[in-house]
């Protein structure tokens, strides 16, 4: 499932970084949607990007140090968020929602909430500070709780993250890849990244590949007009290799498993179509079906 969550933030980023494309700076994307069928199960994925949101209110995360590199005032945060319904047969949904602030231009972290409802309940909130990830957790004690919002959970723990030597700039995983995907450090050589999943700091490294053309077939909105568009187009992967720096509590947690790659349109990096595994459903494949795009206004939260 952390996986799952993991590869789906990918998609959030790639949507987003697509406007950071020199063929797409006059506009930007706000809505992707992306499905895959199998075995009877279905799993959509909605994500939304919000170039000038305002800061969470900061009562809801545990408290740590400021971050200089998170600015306070409304509308200068950059927001990704993701909301993920896993539909199964002979059981209940999984829903998963996915929510960072980071700061636009550096990509660091500054909040993260993360929900799961429908398999092992809980709520994480994650305060980052220059030096660490600060994480508060949400779960119900009861079957009586769960039928409550995360607020009415009574089952809560805290646990610092710290940061270790030789990572000076940290990112969380959508931040990585709306850092790269929107044209920075995507290079075969380039120096690792570190990057905080979960529990743990990673060194990633990302490899470009030129693709064959591939097929596509997805609704695009652009104001009211809604357009299908369908064919093919030339392709880019990126392929992704990580080595976790350290262990968290004698273990070595695991980020992507090496070579994942995720299928991008060249043009515009626009993310067409990526494989990962699902809770009772195993590999599926996910593709875009619906993309919305919308000109670069003011806008608040």
């Amino acid at each position: 499932m952390k996986r799952t969550v993991l590869v789906l933030a990918l998609f959030i980023a790639s949507a987003a970084a697509a406007a950071d494309e020199p063929a797409a700076r006059t506009r930007m994307p706000s809505v992707g949607v992306f499905q895959a069928e199998r075995l009877g199960g279905r799993v959509t994925a909605e994500a939304q990007f919000l170039r000038q949101a305002s800061s969470p209110e900061r009562e809801a995360f545990p408290r740590g140090s400021a971050n200089p590199s998170c600015p306070t005032g409304d509308g200068r945060l950059l927001r990704l968020s993701l909301d993920v319904r896993i539909e199964l047969p002979a059981r209940g949904p999984i829903r998963i929602e996915n929510h960072l602030w980071m700061e636009p231009q550096s990509n660091a972290p500054c909040f993260l909430v993360r929900s799961r409802r429908g398999l092992k309940d809980y709520e994480q909130a994650f305060r980052f500070t220059p030096h660490s990830a600060i994480r508060r957790q949400r779960e119900p004690a009861s079957l009586r709780e769960a039928r409550l919002s995360p607020a009415g959970w009574s089952r809560v723990k805290e646990h610092v993250y710290p940061f270790p030597a030789g990572c000076e700039a940290v990112l969380e995983t959508s931040g990585l890849f709306y850092r790269l995907l929107s044209g920075r450090a995507v290079a075969d050589g380039a120096e690792p990244l570190c990057v905080f999943h979960k529990r743990q700091v990673h060194r990633v490294r990302v490899e470009e590949e030129d693709l064959e053309e591939i097929a596509f077939d997805y609704l695009e909105r652009k104001g009211d007009a809604l357009e299908r568009r369908n064919g093919r187009m030339p392709a880019r992967g990126l392929r992704l290799f990580s080595e976790p720096v350290g262990t968290f509590r004698g273990e070595r947690e695991e980020f992507f498993q090496d070579g994942t790659r995720l299928v991008l349109s060249r043009r515009e990096g626009i993310p067409l179509s990526a494989g990962f595994e699902v809770p009772f459903l195993g590999w599926v494949d996910l593709r875009l079906v619906e993309l919305h795009w919308e000109n670069p206004t003011p806008s608040a939260p």
